[in-house]
């Protein structure tokens, strides 16, 4: 199976998909793209599991000192790429 980067396949299918969001929506979700991106540049679809998860809402909330409500919606916008990406292999 072919390792997909994660942070790739979630930029190349917002840019082929960008019609079905609003402008708000897109500068949201890159946003989330970024903060990612800085947790870790080199996320495979395969390396998210719930330890990852678990981890990354660590992160936003120690580090970055998100409320628990920004890292819930920053966990469940990974979750919806991580689905994607994992029905579109």
């Amino acid at each position: 199976m072919k390792r997909v980067k994660f942070l790739d396949f979630i930029s190349k299918y917002l840019e082929k998909n960008r019609w079905q969001y609003s402008i708000e929506t897109i500068k949201t979700y890159k946003s989330h793209i970024s903060k990612l991106n800085r947790f870790s540049d080199k996320i495979y679809v395969k390396d998210i599991d719930e330890d990852f998860i678990f981890n990354y809402k660590k992160h936003c909330v120690v580090m970055l000192r998100n409320n628990e409500n920004t890292a819930v919606r920053s966990v469940a916008i990974l979750k919806t790429f991580h689905r994607l990406a994992r029905k579109n292999k």
